[in-house]
């Protein structure tokens, strides 16, 4: 006969139907071979493993919803379009030439060597003993920065600083860029390049140097990330954007104290033909520290 159960702990059987732990069958409604559900009589139902079944296409799609009562109506008759959200007709970024190899992390730069002066040290105002801060960073041929050096301090009353016993920079980096607080302050600004190589006197005074940039000391916390990149029109009229390359990583930050990575994305050529022309910027999306959610992380 026919029985009712709230026993979950269901299974197959060897004729692949699902049963219960005691063996009697799991009635439900079949589908034809049109896929078409027949709700005539409830029948054994099973599970067609190892067995052809032949895909069909989608054929028509349904959408349903509800007005919302408290909104008032409409005076004004228009056609509701979503935003584009690609274009077919534009293939995703090629990015089988890029590898783990173009991520590189930029290790944290030693806090600096020597520091000296041949009128007293420190380029504040002369005439008092001024107390500055430093910090510095190897910087690429794109001017993007590395990760920046711990503090080192200078205190004196001269109107020029020497630092000398800096690394050189190589590789990838191209130049280093020095940092500096005003006398006795704590905000880092922008004091210039130093060069690739060699000793670098600093003779800005702080009113110089206060319109600058500040530092920006922002780092990856240590984990492991991922990266998608896609291709992207600026024009506010159009907003396009390709479909995202294939996931890149991940690539871990292994400083305890965090660092920065470094993509090289000369690797992913723009895709070619019309509407391609168009695109002006590359977009990248980077996962968080624990690998999950993907959010836009610059262009």
């Amino acid at each position: 006969g026919r029985l009712y159960t709230r026993n979950g702990q269901l299974q197959l059987n060897a004729n692949n139907e699902i049963v219960t732990t005691t063996g009697q069958r799991v009635l439900g409604y079949g589908v034809d071979d049109n896929f078409q559900l027949r709700e005539s009589t409830p029948e054994p139902l099973s599970i067609p493993l190892g067995q052809e079944r032949v895909a069909q296409a989608t054929e028509n799609a349904f959408f349903t919803g509800v007005l919302n009562p408290a909104v008032a109506e409409a005076n004004q008759p228009e056609v509701l379009e979503s935003s584009v959200l690609g274009d077919g007709a534009v293939e995703a970024p090629d990015a089988t030439d890029f590898t783990l190899a173009d991520i590189s992390e930029t290790t944290l730069p030693l806090g600096g060597g020597a520091v000296a002066a041949g009128a007293g040290t420190g380029p504040g105002d002369s005439g008092s003993p001024d107390t500055v801060r430093y910090r510095w960073a190897y910087v690429d041929g794109n001017s993007q920065e590395s990760s920046f050096s711990t503090e080192f301090t200078t205190t004196g009353d001269g109107t020029e600083v020497t630092i000398s016993g800096l690394p050189d920079a190589g590789g990838i980096w191209t130049d280093r860029v020095l940092y500096r607080t005003e006398a006795g302050g704590s905000d880092f600004y922008r004091v210039g390049l130093m060069g690739a190589t060699g000793d670098y006197t600093d003779a800005s005074l702080d009113a110089a140097i206060i319109s600058n940039p500040e530092l920006d000391a922002d780092v990856l916390e240590a984990g492991s990330y991922s990266y998608y990149v896609t291709f992207y029109d600026s024009d506010a009229g159009l907003e396009l954007e390709t479909r995202p390359t294939a996931r890149i990583g991940p690539k871990s930050v292994t400083e305890a104290t965090g660092g920065r990575l470094r993509l090289d994305l000369s690797e992913i050529p723009p895709p070619t033909g019309a509407p391609s022309s168009r695109f002006d910027q590359m977009r990248v999306y980077r996962s968080n520290d624990d690998g999950t959610g993907y959010f836009l992380a610059g262009c």
